[in-house]
């Protein structure tokens, strides 16, 4: 699933990966009760390190555009 964010409504980005599910959430400034979130439910899962790999690829890859001003981001999950 790819997913395009806009960087100017992002407020947090929340990365959540010591224990099943590992969560990435995003909340935003015009609303503080909407928020988007990406879940994955590992225990059942035998390679658990490629979904937390991915996920904090993901994180670590809206960080940067934040922290870039890029007004776009793309991420794959």
């Amino acid at each position: 699933m790819k997913s395009l964010f806009n960087c100017k409504t992002i407020k947090n980005v929340f990365l959540r990966v010591d224990a099943s599910p590992y969560e990435l959430e995003i909340t935003y400034l015009d609303d503080q009760s909407k928020h988007w979130i990406y879940r994955k439910n590992v225990c059942d899962i035998a390679n658990k390190d490629y979904h937390k790999d991915r996920i904090t690829f993901a994180y670590k890859t809206i960080k940067s555009a934040l922290l870039n001003n890029e007004p776009f981001v793309e991420i794959e999950l």
